[in-house]
């Protein structure tokens, strides 16, 4: 499934929702989180003990999974 396609069926859902409000994590900047910012949604780069090389701006960068409990 898209994530374009993901998006709407959550606004079917929750129509209140708005795309600043939703929170897209992934561990890759090109694949998960590019697609992500052009739709406005926040975004959080896992990055599993590794320093990410790829380009892009993220809200967030997380350590370990304990680091999503501060920003949700």
């Amino acid at each position: 499934m898209s994530l374009e396609l993901a998006i709407k069926l959550l606004n079917k859902e929750i129509p209140d929702i708005k795309n600043s409000e939703i929170l897209m994590m992934g561990d890759s900047i090109n694949r998960d989180l590019k697609p992500a910012v052009k739709l406005g949604l926040r975004t959080a780069v896992a990055k599993n003990g590794q320093i990410s090389k790829e380009n892009g701006t993220v809200d967030y960068e997380l350590e370990n999974i304990n680091d999503l409990i501060k920003i949700v």
